[in-house]
């Protein structure tokens, strides 16, 4: 290779790719009517292949030729390490025409070219680079040519696709291990050149960083095509779900390559491209793996390379783009055959199941699968969406995940449901995973086995990951905004009738009793609601204990997320039956609160449920306030209201409350109501009696 002016360098590159670097391999498959005999050049990860250039000058890429077998895109200075782009096929199958078609595209006016010309200056015979270039155009194609047969007559067809295959599937492996991007290109010369464009343009500008943003576009546009077909108000509650093992048992990853080596192999014999190989089955086999990059083979090449150093790494995804955009025009038939059998991975697939049960206007698919998509799928993009669903657009999140690459959805969610299925076709991580997040980070997350009735096997014991059912979960997810509020049914709950309420309510009546009596009593009612209705408002959890007998492990139960839940005390009447909630609740945050906004968002922030508790409520309006302030500082927390004796015109068809849980979704639960419209003072009224101070007007 020609040296570069004295004020450029020279340094060696290994096969490496930081964070801030980048190299893609592109190997061309022509015409294979020539070669070079590469069993006398071994593949070697030394400076003899790539070469790193550094310019002053104020380019942003470079494209250059290190030898005849291998030509190269440099990329800018600007960064730590540029990005390198090597072109890879046999002498004779496009490089130079290809980089001359990049080099007069404006939209690459900032890369480098470099042409390499020891193989120019051996062939021509006439001293060398320099005096090549002056050749007319026509001379130096004529010369290619000549030199393109002459290889072709001297090493035959069968010999040189036996050299491209070794080369091809040599470089996908050298190029895995060392944390190289890498895809083959093969067709006629346009659709060379076409898509090559397409590779080099959209490699450099993609990073990390410009896949997340590409990501939170296509959120908000879906978003916004969502918003859309909903009613006024927008929306309240996001899904989010990953595809594989979750809407259905099967890796459609797997599904798919299996399905392409059925198709491509069909599509091989059809078209006879491969004569030779058309009466040798494992020929053919062969071939096809060299073209697909294992897309022919009997082995998953998605779990060979995320089994590899690159494991589930940002260049680890872009690696399975490329593959799944090596298949052609062959995917599209490709992913209806797979939709038809499952009945995230690819985003085609799932757009056609999507589209087989005309889901379209309300299931809407993100993902990555070409390079034309714009962004890979990544486990901390999930979860950065996620966020951005809830703190951004304000939805209420219900993430379903199954492996380890949904973790992060996981965390961020509101609610978060592992699915998990059959033991053959679970993630063998994903419980692994778990144990640290749950017994260390807080994390809440439940389990659904599913398909159900077929005695799985969950993950971890049952009181740290909880099971439940999808009829458990369905009726959570729905809301009922868009129904008439006039139908609405509101959650309002009394212990009326009770033997229990009649006993309870006997010394909150009694005239003799104040102070420390009466709020004992108060404290009871208030033990005593929370006991009989919280677990439905609420939801159980199981945890594990130390048994009395033995000292074994067991199971307890205790109200879901108790430790994200706030009971408020509206003074002064509130405190003591507060007092007897906290005894159901221990773990519960607790909070005096006499006038609405005495209630912070930091107070709520991180919460699950926030329960208001008063001794009466009469014409409503306090509560509503209450409520209505707690509503504005959280969209999705549960609210649950709490009292003693509830004024029976406030929870009428056109009461206060009736009105405001029809609007604003919250539960109330009593002891009891009452059509007594009096209002206490001084000595009859409840916070007076209960604290001793009826001397008080």
């Amino acid at each position: 290779m020609a040296r570069p002016a004295e004020d450029t360098t020279w340094t060696p590159c290994v096969f490496q790719n930081k964070l801030n670097e980048s190299l893609l391999c592109l190997m061309f498959v022509g015409h294979l009517c020539h070669g070079a005999d590469i069993s006398q050049r071994r593949l070697t990860t030394g400076h003899d292949v790539f070469r790193e250039y550094r310019s002053p000058n104020p380019l942003r890429y470079c494209i250059m030729s290190a030898s005849s077998y291998h030509k190269t895109l440099i990329s800018s200075t600007t960064a730590a390490k540029p990005k390198v782009i090597g072109l890879y096929g046999l002498p004779g199958a496009g490089k130079t025409t290809l980089l001359d078609t990049l080099l007069r595209e404006e939209s690459l006016r900032n890369y480098l070219f470099v042409e390499g010309s020891e193989q120019v200056a051996k062939i021509t015979g006439l001293g060398g680079i320099e005096t090549f270039k002056k050749l007319p155009e026509a001379q130096k194609l004529q010369i290619r040519h000549r030199e393109a047969r002459g290889r072709h007559e001297r090493e035959g067809k069968d010999r040189l696709e036996e050299w491209q295959d070794q080369e091809g599937s040599q470089l996908r492996k050298l190029c895995r291990e060392h944390d190289i991007l890498f895809t083959t290109i093969i067709g006629e010369i346009e659709t060379v050149h076409s898509k090559a464009l397409r590779l080099v343009q959209d490699f450099g500008v993609h990073d990390e960083l410009y896949n997340l943003q590409q990501a939170e576009k296509a959120l908000d546009d879906v978003v916004s095509a969502l918003s859309a077909s909903i009613p006024p108000g927008g929306i309240e509650t996001m899904l989010v779900l990953d595809g594989d093992k979750t809407l259905g048992p099967y890796d459609t990853g797997k599904l798919f390559f299996q399905a392409y080596q059925e198709v491509r192999g069909s599509a091989l014999r059809e078209k006879n491209l491969i004569k030779a190989a058309i009466n040798d089955q494992s020929k053919l086999d062969k071939r096809m793996t060299a073209l697909s990059g294992g897309a022919g083979s009997t082995e998953d090449p998605l779990k060979t390379l995320f089994s590899s150093p690159l494991k589930y790494s940002y260049n680890a995804f872009r690696q399975a783009t490329l593959m799944y955009d090596e298949t052609g025009p062959t995917c599209e038939t490709v992913c209806m055959r797979v939709a038809g059998v499952i009945n995230m991975c690819c985003k085609s697939v799932w757009e056609d199941v999507i589209k087989r049960y005309e889901l379209s206007n309300r299931v809407k698919v993100m993902g990555g699968g070409h390079i034309t998509d714009g962004l890979v799928m990544m486990q901390g993009v999930k979860g950065a969406l996620v966020h951005r669903l809830r703190h951004h657009h304000g939805a209420y999140v219900w993430a379903f995940g199954d492996s380890s690459l949904d973790m992060d959805m996981l965390k961020e969610a509101d609610q978060a449901l592992v699915v998990v299925g059959e033991e053959n076709q679970r993630s063998k991580s994903m419980e692994e995973c778990l144990r640290g997040p749950i017994d260390h980070d807080g994390l809440r997350v439940r389990q659904v086995l599913l398909p159900e009735g077929i005695g799985i096997r969950g993950l971890l014991h049952p009181v740290r990951l909880p099971i439940v059912t999808m009829q458990d979960v369905v009726p959570n997810i729905f809301d009922l905004k868009d129904v008439d509020l006039e139908d609405v049914v509101v959650d309002f709950q009394f212990a009326t009738n009770e033997g229990a309420e009649k006993l309870m309510t006997t010394p909150t009546r009694n005239a003799a009793l104040r102070g420390v009596p009466l709020r004992e009593a108060h404290r009871n009612i208030g033990e005593y609601l929370a006991r009989l209705f919280l677990p439905e408002k609420l939801g159980l959890e199981k945890y594990e204990m130390t048994r009395v007998q033995q000292g074994k492990i067991t199971e307890g139960h205790r109200l879901r997320d108790e430790e994200k839940t706030l009971i408020v005390a509206l003074m002064r009447g509130g405190e003591p039956m507060a007092l007897g909630v906290s005894n159901v609740l221990p773990l519960a945050g607790f909070l005096h609160a006499k006038k609405p906004e005495q209630v912070t968002p930091g107070h709520v922030a991180g919460q699950s449920a926030v329960i208001l508790v008063d001794s009466v409520i009469n014409t409503g309006a306090e509560t509503q306030q209450f409520v209505r302030h707690v509503r504005s500082l959280s969209a999705d927390i549960r609210i649950v209201v709490m009292a003693n004796v509830v004024q029976a015109d406030s929870v009428s068809a056109d009461g206060v409350l009736t009105a405001l849980g029809r609007e604003l979704k919250f539960s109330l639960i009593g002891l009891r109501t009452s059509d007594n419209m009096f209002k206490g003072k001084g000595g009859t009224d409840t916070g007076n009696r209960l604290f001793n101070i009826t001397q008080l007007d």
